[in-house]
């Protein structure tokens, strides 16, 4: 269960998808030793930018936006004590975040922990992501991509994501694989995932175990920056359809 867009606009900074894609700090050089991949850092959304900016000029402090937030909680709180994993992790981002309510690790990650014994995707991506960081849990990468692989399987794009780069980086095994990071860059791609389909449109510009196909790269590129507009999809779609018409 990938997040959805309705989760997402109440997560913490910290958790929201556009900085969760940026934290960890992968750069694409060092596993090919070649500047055509750009670091994830580098990836910018220009709606979700413009979503971010707006967001933080809201005032969350008065009183109709507490007593929505405070029926969204208590919405959320009855499905999630119902067995809706996707409730519990709303509830998990609430109180991690402070949003509504006193901000409360704890009980934030009591309700993460609820999620993932349902085996939410999502759940297991962010509690990865917090075995890569170090926040909230003690910092251990081997227990991070446990939990990404895991979040991968059930079919969670970003676990999948974080799985290409775990490969690709050599922290699986000790060896990069890009063969299995293209493998893990196919399956998020295959669900649509913006960046997903940017790397693997990356892969095939420029041949990395791949036949290099520019055309299927730009496809790709393509598809990329409807899904998310991508700057550096457009970018390689401007540089790919100038290159043809030469």
């Amino acid at each position: 269960m990938p997040l959805s867009k309705s989760r997402i606009a109440i997560l913490p900074r910290a958790f929201s998808r556009s900085t969760c894609l940026r934290r960890i700090p992968v750069n694409m050089q060092q596993w090919v030793g070649t500047s055509f991949f750009p670091a994830r850092s580098q990836m910018n959304y220009s709606s979700q930018s413009n979503n971010e900016d707006n967001s933080s000029t809201q005032d969350d402090s008065s009183p109709n936006v507490q007593q929505e937030m405070q029926k969204v909680i208590e919405g959320k709180l009855s499905q999630a004590e119902s067995g809706d994993s996707k409730a519990m992790l709303d509830l998990a981002m609430i109180h991690l975040s402070g949003t509504g309510v006193e901000k409360n690790p704890e009980e934030g990650l009591k309700w993460i922990k609820r999620a993932e014994e349902l085996n939410d995707s999502s759940a297991l991506t962010v509690l990865g992501i917090m075995h890569e960081t170090g926040m909230h849990r003690e910092r251990d990468l081997e227990k991070a991509i446990d939990y990404f692989k895991r979040a991968a399987d059930f079919g969670d794009a970003e676990g999948q994501m974080r799985m290409a780069f775990a490969h690709a980086n050599g922290q699986v095994g000790g060896e990069r694989d890009m063969g299995k990071a293209l493998e893990f860059f196919e399956m998020a791609a295959n669900q649509n995932h913006p960046e997903g389909l940017f790397f693997l449109g990356s892969m095939y510009e420029n041949g990395v175990v791949v036949n290099q196909d520019k055309e299927k790269a730009l496809e790709l590129y393509k598809r990329a920056n409807e899904q998310g507009g991508l700057k550096l999809a457009s970018d390689r779609i401007e540089a790919l359809e100038k290159e043809d018409q030469q």
